[in-house]
């Protein structure tokens, strides 16, 4: 049986304000240079492991990323590190891993390991996740505005 997690559940209560507030936008390190990422996903099929809304900021000045959706939420309780793998004039991407996670039926996985591609200046978005150790994956499409 495939590793998922019912998105209902993990996002029941979340809304972007929160997220920005868990980020700590307000303070986040270099924050006059600070590029705020607002995202809202369509997951595809039973895509239960997508967030429908995320927030991923990055400060060039540190080159230093963050991650916060309703996965890391439920999980971790913390925004966690992202990294910038790639930016350009056409896109974004950052790439992230939430630790340690166990679904409904007892399924572990060491780590969901999530990908975000940005298409610029549209903000089309490109999501994928799998964890690690099992075969399946997921996907989602949607938009993202960019601060």
């Amino acid at each position: 049986m495939p590793f998922q997690k019912s998105d209902s559940q993990v996002f029941r209560g979340l809304n972007l304000a929160g997220m920005a507030l868990g980020l700590g936008l307000v303070g986040f390190a270099g924050a006059a240079t600070a590029e705020t990422y607002t995202c809202t996903m369509k997951p595809a099929g039973k895509s239960h492991a997508i967030p429908t809304q995320l927030v991923v900021t990055y400060d060039p000045a540190t080159a230093t990323a963050q991650a916060f959706d309703g996965i890391i939420k439920h999980y971790v309780g913390n925004p966690i590190p992202a990294t910038l793998k790639s930016k350009n004039a056409k896109r974004v991407l950052f790439t992230w891993t939430v630790p340690g996670v166990k679904n409904n039926s007892g399924q572990y996985a060491a780590g969901l390991v999530y990908s975000l591609n940005i298409q610029l200046p549209s903000g089309t978005a490109n999501m994928t996740g799998k964890p690690q150790g099992y075969s399946n994956s997921w996907r989602g499409t949607g938009k993202c505005t960019v601060k």
